[in-house]
């Protein structure tokens, strides 16, 4: 399932985690320039980062880490 943003697509996907999957979001070609990747200050929406994805993933890849890693 993906956004289209902009010129940029966001993706959600899952990888795994020590302790079970972690949800993030991709946008941007693979390999163009360093990634940037974005934490959460707190749990919430990814959504807010929609358009700074859409800008910054033109030349490069974009990973939001939407599941805020914390351990309570």
């Amino acid at each position: 399932m993906g956004l289209t943003t902009g010129t940029s697509k966001i993706t959600r996907a899952y990888g795994p985690g020590p302790h079970g999957q972690i949800h993030y979001r991709r946008s941007g070609p693979d390999g163009t320039r360093s990634p940037l990747l974005l934490l959460h200050p707190c749990p919430g929406s990814g959504y807010l980062f929609d358009n700074f994805m859409a800008e910054m993933g033109r030349d490069r890849t974009v990973i939001d880490l939407t599941d805020f890693l914390y351990q309570s």
